[in-house]
């Protein structure tokens, strides 16, 4: 039996010996660095904002068609808060515009044009309101009236500015027109000594 135990021994002190090595390099052995992708970059979220407003007076069945710099068209049919649908970045520059008016109706846009901020602009300030009804813009009692031309600015004021023949002399007249007065009265603004007015402009 001892010429057996020697050689067993012997075996038990190898197997030992190779596990006490393998673990002690195990230990010795450092993880390999982490690989870093220098060009990775975390996806970056668009801040966007709407571009909207109010619009009052509008009738049932009416259309008001407004659009932003011409490329986004919008169609309104009712009052209150609205929206264009594509949103916008901030710092965008608007120019919204009414394209086609109501029928019966006239709208008038404030706001319309300006640079968006960090928040949802909602300044749009449409307001609309009917024709006023047709009158007679004087009393024919100077002679006829002659050429009528009509001018109106976006504050609602208008001028009619025509001509007149009497006692043998032409006289240029002018009728105006403010939302708070009315129609005023019918003026002169010269009457020519000789000649013809011709192709009045306003």
């Amino acid at each position: 039996m001892q010429a057996y135990a020697r050689p067993f021994f012997q075996f038990c002190y190898y197997l030992l010996t190779v596990i006490i090595l393998s673990a002690c390099h195990g230990q010795d052995e450092e993880a390999p660095p982490a690989v870093v992708d220098s060009n990775f970059s975390a996806p970056q979220l668009t801040q966007t904002v709407a571009l909207g407003g109010n619009v009052t007076g509008l009738t049932e069945g009416s259309r008001l068609t407004l659009t932003n710099q011409g490329v986004e068209n919008m169609t309104l049919t009712a009052n209150g808060e609205f929206r264009f649908t594509t949103p916008l970045a901030p710092d965008t520059a608007y120019n919204v515009t009414i394209t086609s008016q109501p029928t019966e109706l006239i709208c008038d846009l404030t706001n319309g044009t300006g640079t968006l901020g960090s928040s949802d602009n909602t300044a749009l300030l449409i307001a609309c309101r009917h024709w006023e009804a047709a009158q007679p813009l004087g009393a024919n009692d100077a002679g006829s009236a002659h050429s009528p031309h009509l001018a109106v600015n976006n504050a609602g004021e208008a001028i009619v500015v025509g001509y007149q023949q009497e006692s043998g002399r032409y006289r240029i007249i002018a009728h105006r027109y403010t939302p708070q007065s009315g129609w005023e009265n019918t003026t002169p603004i010269e009457t020519l000594s000789e000649g013809y007015p011709a192709q009045l402009q306003v």
